[in-house]
């Protein structure tokens, strides 16, 4: 994919502001072209079903975050043993 003269310069100033850092045209362009890549190579967009199966199981543990939430309660205090415990 070829990175346009307009997205060159965005892809600096967003480096800018992450990092403090001016760069180069030439590294903002090798820079950007390998995070696209990365992106094509990882992205994978979710079909419906797939969708559907997270909303469904962020409806089942909503309940569940809410009470610890009420209670205080934090995961780090349960120990791996404890939360295998549970799930059986």
């Amino acid at each position: 994919m070829l990175l346009l003269d307009v997205d060159i310069k965005k892809f600096q100033e967003l480096y800018k502001a992450r990092f403090g850092m001016d760069i180069s045209k030439e590294e903002a362009l090798a820079k950007g072209t390998q995070l696209v890549r990365l992106m094509e190579l990882v992205y994978k967009p979710m079909s419906q079903e797939e969708h559907e199966l997270i909303h469904k199981r962020r409806l089942e543990t909503l309940p569940l975050l809410a009470h610890k939430l009420q209670n205080h309660e934090s995961e780090s205090r349960v120990t791996y043993n404890q939360r295998r415990a549970r799930q059986n």
